[in-house]
């Protein structure tokens, strides 16, 4: 039986850019929700972002890993939370520059307005703008990061993958605290070493008492292997990038066509008869 599901944001339930969950995304949540499962986000979306994105229904996150493991949820109580250090992020930083047009998202953790990032390396409206809207945050460009907690630490690099792949080997090689890993084209999730969604998933799971097998993780990015290794039943909606189909042992529909509404309408209706889901059960 599977009595915990987590699942990635951006491109597997929701796509890229959405201000709002689709309707249908919430209602499957609330009907596993209701069914006794514990379901929720496995996200690099800061708990304000995911708040945002499902309009404040907070059964929609009750339960979950966010910001990419640095805050961890069980029955809307934070269990677990780590913050980037302000001189770590300037560090960061001053790799990103060595780029051109590169720069660097600094979230803070008391983020209650809106989804405010100070960015330093770019003051390019348009760069700014393109941004905006691929990943809905609002933009405050400085000189230096101001003293503040941050919670989430991130690159835009508005450039083609090889200038992606030469920005995640510098942080990389240069930065010995923080693991870059990117969830989508022009985007690195600047990760704390050893903080990270399958960090978050074992800390989870170990508080809730649960073995990876009891757990269902969906995902589409190169930030959602690392989880993915760590259950058994991870699946792949049909967008999700090569490498994550090849890691997934199941696979659904895309998230333009629900494909994890879908697949939890199924897994609903077959574990109230003691039975696995049409997409588990092909497998």
């Amino acid at each position: 039986m599977i009595d915990l599901v987590l699942f990635d944001i951006d491109n597997t339930t929701i796509p890229l850019g959405a201000k709002v969950a689709p309707r249908r995304v919430v209602n499957w949540v609330h009907l596993a929700h209701a069914s006794g499962l514990h379901i929720g986000p496995g996200t690099g979306r800061t708990p304000f972002e995911v708040a945002q994105l499902y309009d404040h229904d907070e059964h929609c996150y009750a339960t979950g890993i966010m910001a990419n493991g640095k805050i961890i949820k069980v029955d809307g109580r934070i269990v677990e939370k780590h913050v980037v250090d302000i001189e770590l992020a300037r560090r960061v930083s001053e790799v990103v520059s060595q780029f051109e047009g590169c720069f660097t998202c600094a979230y803070p953790l008391d983020n209650r307005d809106r989804n405010n990032s100070y960015v330093v390396g770019t003051r390019d409206q348009e760069v700014l703008a393109h941004y905006i809207k691929k990943v809905s945050f609002h933009p405050i460009p400085v000189d230096d990061f101001p003293e503040l907690e941050i919670l989430n630490l991130t690159i835009g690099v508005p450039g083609d993958q090889d200038l992606l792949d030469r920005v995640i080997t510098a942080v990389d090689a240069e930065v010995d605290e923080i693991d870059p890993v990117s969830p989508f084209d022009g985007w690195i999730d600047a990760n704390l070493h050893g903080v990270n969604k399958a960090s978050g998933f074992r800390s989870l799971i170990d508080y809730m008492g649960l073995a990876p097998e009891q757990t269902l993780f969906f995902g589409d990015g190169g930030n959602d292997l690392q989880i993915m290794a760590e259950t058994p039943n991870a699946v792949a909606v049909a967008n999700a990038v090569s490498e994550v189909r090849d890691a997934a042992r199941y696979h659904v529909g895309s998230c333009e066509d629900f494909g994890v509404a879908v697949a939890l309408d199924q897994l609903v209706a077959a574990q109230a008869k003691g039975a696995l889901p049409a997409f588990m059960a092909g497998v």
